[in-house]
């Protein structure tokens, strides 16, 4: 799995406007969404993630898009900690 810089997961989590656009990540029912991402959430806690981890939206920042290198999708990780990044499920690549 990708790792991810801790200011650059920081900066996503601090950003409102992105964590509501997160939660749809272009599902637009969030039961859907729901279902779509609880079967991987649990296959990484049954792999040693701590029960308290979280989906976030992130994206990586601008220079990346710039560059043709950017992510953007859903990042499982302990909210504590956030160096401890369990999944990504990416929705969207340059």
């Amino acid at each position: 799995m990708e790792r991810f810089p801790v200011e650059d997961v920081q900066a996503c989590v601090d950003d409102g406007e992105l964590q509501k656009k997160g939660c749809h990540g272009g599902i637009e029912d969030r039961e859907v969404l729901d279902r779509w991402l609880a079967p991987i959430r649990q296959r990484a806690l049954e792999a040693g993630a701590p029960e308290k981890a979280v989906w976030v939206y992130f994206s990586s920042p601008r220079w990346t898009w710039e560059n043709e290198c950017g992510r953007e999708g859903w990042l499982l990780v302990d909210p504590d900690d956030l160096s401890r990044q369990f999944h990504f499920e990416c929705t969207v690549m340059s």
